[in-house]
């Protein structure tokens, strides 16, 4: 029997990393470690209040989740 891979998808997401260790924006408390978020998980609103914020670094990302 053949080794199956779990079978992987590619969802938008985003790499936010603060200035400033426990910096809030859209109901999270950011690090200076960058952090992978599916975007998902946040409005339109928030995702613009996210890369609008000086004191963050947001770039868009493709994140790989198991497929359903």
């Amino acid at each position: 029997m053949a080794d199956q891979k779990p079978k992987i998808q590619k969802i938008p997401g985003l790499r936010v990393r603060a200035l400033v260790d426990g910096f809030r924006r859209g109901g999270r408390a950011w690090t200076t470690e960058a952090q992978d978020v599916a975007a998902s998980e946040f409005t339109k609103a928030q995702i613009a209040a996210l890369k609008d914020e000086a004191r963050l670094v947001v770039t868009d990302i493709e994140i790989e989740v198991p497929a359903e």
